[in-house]
């Protein structure tokens, strides 16, 4: 029996005929869509309810596809002696549930492994007797590493209960060099061994430093692979892939992986601040992350306070599915208008001031949905503006753009203040969302309101 995905609170309406793959059209109230619970690729249970046709119905198993759809599997049971129902036009009503075939199943399946446990009982308790077994041999090792007082090949550890006293206190530097063995240093020193694990340094600590001035300093002439010099390496598990590399002043942390490859030419991940000016350098602080081009896709935080981009009009800020909520700034935005840079059209066409004007009896306030969920509709904000679809489905009555088909998907529009996007998120779920330019959707109403009263 195949693993089925199950969640409470899900469904949606939806206006699809026939047997094919079911549009869905957002969720009931108090309820959750599919595509924002549905893994990519999960199997669930599903019931089809006809509202306006009540005698149309179906359950059974079935997933979501590459665009949000309700994809029918095996029909569990249906109005049509469980077959898959034709449905006819109207609204319906989709729903994430429980078939009565996989309870049954179940409940069977459950019986069966009572059954399993209960005549394999003397079974366990032969286990037991191995387990017992094993427990005397893992104390027997643990009395070994005792008996050689947490030496290990030759190695001390750093602790501060062994060994003979040295001239180290509590005010002095402690340095751990590769092949001179460790430190051990009396209860009172400065570096001792936490009963929990871990190490507790009063001082400063220097690895591969003999007179360290700050709190850690770890120092190398170069990396393992006698690479470039390198102060501190942490290892990434992950064979096959190139190290990461992260800088900082007089420094460089390498993230080394399995396969032993490090930095070059697969740097996944950059962060670098690099040398202050007194040394030759600069002081911009630099995040890149590429395979590749790694100025190009970065962002800088330069030496006189301003963050950017790596180059000029290359990234966005923000994406699709990762909007920033608000954006707060003393003044508006400059956006680029030099004649220079355009291949200027000229005045609105007669059909295009007829849109603006139409748009202009669209305009009102509104409340997110989102807001009302979490401050009521008493306390969610009222916002004024256009709802996008509205404004595509005007430019298209007038011949100006494709029109939005059935699925909601929109056609082709030259027009930039008419956004659509579109994008999978991490489990595979497609997901879209209607927008607008704003700044340049209201010069365009403006020059139809012009036209308005001119006329």
């Amino acid at each position: 029996m195949p693993t089925l995905f199950f969640a409470d609170l899900v469904r949606e309406t939806s206006g699809a005929t026939g047997t094919g793959p079911f549009a869905l059209s957002g969720a009931v109230a108090g309820h959750r869509r599919f595509a924002d619970v549905v893994p990519g690729g999960a199997s669930f249970y599903y019931s089809i309810a006809g509202v306006r046709h009540a005698g149309e119905w179906e359950v059974g198993t079935g997933s979501l596809d590459g665009e949000g759809r309700l994809v029918r599997g095996a029909v569990a049971a249906s109005s049509n002696g469980g077959a898959p129902v034709g449905f006819s036009s109207g609204v319906k009503t989709v729903a994430l549930t429980v078939g009565a075939g996989w309870l049954t199943a179940t409940d069977v399946a459950l019986a069966a492994a009572n059954a399993g446990i209960a005549a394999n009982g003397a079974g366990l308790s032969v286990a037991g007797v191995t387990i017992a077994a094993q427990g005397v041999a893992i104390g027997a090792a643990q009395a070994a590493i005792a008996a050689h007082d947490g030496a290990i090949a030759g190695k001390q550890p750093i602790s501060t209960g062994h060994g003979a006293a040295t001239s180290v206190d509590a005010t002095d530097s402690v340095t751990l060099r590769r092949g001179s063995g460790w430190v051990n240093a009396p209860a009172t020193a400065l570096v001792h061994q936490r009963s929990g694990g871990g190490f507790v340094c009063a001082g400063n600590l220097g690895i591969g430093d003999e007179t360290p001035g700050q709190r850690l300093v770890v120092k190398a002439s170069s990396a393992v692979d006698g690479s470039a010099p390198v102060v501190v390496e942490i290892a990434d598990t992950q064979a096959g892939t190139a190290g990461w590399t992260a800088n900082a002043a007089f420094a460089a942390i390498n993230f080394r992986s399995s396969d032993g490859s490090v930095s070059g030419a697969g740097v996944r991940a950059q962060i670098a601040a690099t040398m202050p000016a007194t040394h030759g350098g600069q002081t911009d602080l630099k995040f890149s992350v590429s395979n590749a081009a790694l100025l190009d896709r970065s962002a800088v935080l330069d030496t006189a306070g301003r963050f950017r981009p790596g180059a000029d009009n290359l990234q966005t800020l923000g994406m699709s599915g990762f909007r920033w909520s608000t954006v707060y700034a003393a003044t508006g935005t400059i956006n680029t208008s030099d004649a220079r840079e355009k291949q200027w059209r000229g005045a609105a066409s007669a059909a295009e001031l007829r849109a603006a004007r139409r748009i202009l009896g669209e305009l009102g306030f509104f409340q997110w949905h989102d807001a009302i969920a979490a401050k009521g509709a008493d306390g969610a904000r009222r916002h004024f503006g256009v709802r996008a679809q509205a404004v595509w489905d005007i430019m298209a009555d007038e011949g100006l753009v494709d029109p939005i088909d059935g699925a909601g998907q929109p056609g082709n529009t030259p027009y930039a203040f008419l956004c659509f996007d579109r994008w999978v998120d991490a489990d595979g779920v497609w997901h879209d969302r209607f927008g607008v330019r704003g700044d340049q959707l209201a010069l365009f109403l403006i020059a139809g309101l012009a036209s308005e009263v001119a006329a």
